[in-house]
């Protein structure tokens, strides 16, 4: 490892993203197909969801590409590189399996039709397992891995990516669904990328934001068991 690369990232704020990816993705199959056949208007609210946090997992495996693997391959012993090879083939195919899911998304809210809406669970629940399998690997794996092999402003550098990525219309709403399952050792660590005078008001108006979301999507604004 290079000299001038000081070690000793904190990446454990990617479990925060991690719990809302779980909750969020779990939950499409049963909201999907609560959704009443030729019901445009509800189709086209959920489909919106859904391509929500297709787009957020999209620009979270993007940093990691761009700002992780290379390092770790550059970095790690090469006893851990199938490790990471093994993480960059998960990403091809959870991309894969978000591309199905897009496309069927894209088709039921133009038509609101029973089969498509079929088609949309169908493809979330396809994604379930990969999805959990990818992300428990990462936590038990490669977390250690980052915050041994990465400096925190090079982790820092990954998550500013991934957020640089979000359309700033939707900042607040997806702070808010990242928000909403943490305790309050990982709002600690969240907080950390802020101002401290900026933290609160930004939690504050994130949390109001995916409570109003989810009364549209779930029909509750506490929507944290939606999944079962």
């Amino acid at each position: 490892m290079n000299s001038s690369i000081r070690a000793g990232a904190d990446s454990r704020d990617m479990i925060g993203a991690h719990v809302s990816y779980r909750r969020e993705f779990g939950a499409v199959p049963q909201v999907v197909s609560a959704v009443g056949a030729d019901d445009t208007t509800r189709a086209r609210v959920v489909a919106a969801h859904i391509q929500l946090i297709v787009n957020q997992l999209h620009a979270h495996h993007t940093s990691e590409d761009d700002g992780v693997w290379p390092k770790l391959h550059q970095r790690c012993p090469a006893e851990l590189e199938p490790l990471v090879v093994t993480m960059e083939q998960q990403h091809l195919s959870l991309d894969r399996h978000l591309r199905e899911l897009e496309t069927s998304v894209r088709r039921w809210a133009g038509t609101g039709s029973a089969a498509d809406r079929d088609s949309v669970a169908d493809a979330a629940e396809r994604l379930l397992p990969p999805l959990h399998e990818h992300l428990d690997l990462e936590e038990e794996k490669v977390l250690p891995l980052i915050d041994t092999y990465l400096s925190q402003k090079e982790w820092d550098d990954v998550v500013h990516g991934g957020v640089a990525k979000i359309p700033k219309s939707k900042l607040l709403l997806i702070m808010g669904i990242t928000l909403y399952d943490s305790d309050a050792e990982m709002r600690r660590i969240m907080s950390k990328s802020m101002p401290s005078w900026v933290w609160p008001v930004m939690a504050r108006l994130g949390r109001r934001s995916y409570a109003s979301h989810a009364k549209r999507v779930y029909g509750t604004a506490t929507p944290a068991h939606y999944a079962g």
